[in-house]
């Protein structure tokens, strides 16, 4: 009876682990898409769920289709603190002046999902529909407070506009845009006050359960 006991909180202890690693709201996992709403597709899969794709998702990042945006992980913040402007609207050289809307580029970040691990540095690719949704998990062993990306678009045509915005959801307190049109666009994201955490160790998971076991043993012992 004790023995039985014991297995079935083995059991117990076993699916509760697994249950934390596939949560959705896991803090040590996160996810960054290039559409601040987070519809763009992660292997078939909208962002952060388990709802397939429908439809294609036109992105705002179109002027870089195949283009690589560089990521840094906890960069820190420059010496006159993170910047928190989110918004912020490029203007191309005006010669006969005239308004040219472009669809948002956005970007955003979310806590969940299931993820590839994150690097130091790392690189987003952008899709041929202009988006593209990248899942990640924190396995560098140290909380991840803030994230740095680099991007660049061609020129402007004269007179074009382009609004830039990003959000850092819940996984990160601010998100900060900055850029320049001289000749290409040239900017920088950067998202701070990070809430993702590390992973834990395999064999933290092994004491936590262990150590579940133990206390549930003593206590049926006692009992008995």
């Amino acid at each position: 009876m004790k023995l039985s006991r014991i297995l079935i909180l083995l059991s117990f202890t076993l699916l509760f682990m697994g249950w934390l690693q596939a949560d959705t709201v896991d803090p040590t996992h996160f996810f960054i898409s290039l559409n601040d709403d987070g519809s763009d597709c992660y292997n078939g899969l909208i962002v952060g769920t388990t709802t397939p794709c429908d439809g294609v998702d036109l992105g705002g990042w179109g002027p870089v289709i195949g283009g690589v945006l560089q990521g840094t992980v906890n960069p820190g913040c420059p010496e006159e603190g993170c910047p928190t402007n989110s918004e912020l609207t490029l203007f191309g050289p005006c010669i006969e002046c005239f308004t040219l809307f472009s669809e948002d580029p956005t970007a955003g970040t979310r806590l969940g999902g299931k993820s590839d691990p994150i690097t130091a540095i790392f690189t987003l690719v952008v899709d041929d529909n202009g988006n593209k949704a990248f899942d990640f998990q924190n396995t560098i062993k140290i909380p991840i407070t803030t994230l740095h990306l680099t991007f660049s678009f061609p020129g402007l045509a004269p007179g074009a506009s382009l609004p830039l915005s990003c959000n850092g959801g819940n996984a990160f307190d601010n998100c900060g845009i900055t850029a320049s049109s001289d000749g290409s666009v040239n900017g920088t994201i950067l998202f701070s006050g990070g809430h993702v955490e590390s992973t834990p160790e395999p064999t933290t998971w092994i004491l936590l359960g262990t150590a579940a076991i133990a206390i549930a043993s003593r206590r049926a012992l006692r009992r008995a």
